[in-house]
């Protein structure tokens, strides 16, 4: 019978080669995340299912309150996804806040942020939601299962932040410019 040692030092040998992998998987989640983002920030031009695995969902869908997640269609409802902080917002950013990558699933949350400017109180606003992504990795490549954002309330650390001026940026929702 082989010594406990020989067994550990094996295990640690093996150690070294699973780290630049994890490393590469964490790179080509992250770039997933930006071109979802990058996707739904294109308007009615978005094409967001080519990041989608097979029978993926995008919760909330169009009844966020009173209905359960349902199934990814073939035809998406055109304009895709308004009721999502990155279509809504006239500026948006993210923030990746945490991140577990295995073999074949990811799960990452992230913190958006979306300023949007109040005509009526001639102020820009800042909205934030909480959204969590899992991902699969399916043929060499992670697709996205299941993206879920919710509206939340700020953070001290966003109320604190500074605000853009956006009193001359284009008006409306992103989803309603062609």
């Amino acid at each position: 019978m082989l010594p406990r040692r020989f067994f550990v030092f094996l295990f640690l040998l093996t150690l070294p080669a699973a780290y630049p992998a994890l490393a590469a998987d964490d790179a080509n989640v992250r770039e997933v995340i930006a071109a979802w983002y990058a996707e739904l920030r294109k308007g009615t031009d978005a094409r967001p299912w080519k990041y989608l695995a097979p029978g993926a969902e995008v919760l909330p869908r169009d009844c966020p309150d009173r209905c359960g997640p349902q199934p990814r269609a073939l035809k998406f409802p055109r304009p895709l996804y308004p009721h999502h902080l990155v279509r809504r917002a006239q500026q948006f950013d993210y923030e990746i806040e945490a991140m577990t990558v295995e073999r074949t699933l990811a799960r990452v949350d992230v913190w958006e942020r979306g300023w949007t400017y109040a005509w009526a109180l001639k102020k820009t606003t800042l909205a934030a939601a909480d959204a969590w992504f899992i991902l699969e990795r399916r043929d060499g490549a992670w697709k996205i299962l299941v993206y879920s954002s919710e509206t939340r309330a700020l953070r001290p650390k966003d109320e604190a932040a500074p605000v853009p001026d956006l009193s001359n940026a284009p008006s409306g929702p992103l989803w309603s410019k062609d």
